[in-house]
């Protein structure tokens, strides 16, 4: 797993802004498995989640069963 970026860098608003054009498509699309990949991976980056695979296919699969639990986003 990636150490998250931290907040002061410019690294960090880029990804900030990154992530929230990823979250404003997932809303329209959200059964994109990319999107939603993309986005769990940015929130990763940005130091709000923490999984403990970062692949791509497991940070998907712990981002869907939160949502089927209704957690909304993977902690």
């Amino acid at each position: 797993m990636a150490k998250p970026l931290h907040p002061k860098s410019r690294e960090w608003f880029l990804e900030r802004v990154h992530c929230t054009r990823l979250w404003e498509e997932w809303i329209k699309f959200p059964a994109n498995a990319s999107l939603q990949a993309n986005l769990v991976e940015s929130f990763e980056k940005l130091g709000l989640i923490r999984l403990a695979d970062s692949s791509s296919a497991a940070s998907t699969a712990a981002h869907q069963e939160a949502r089927e639990n209704g957690d909304g986003l993977a902690r």
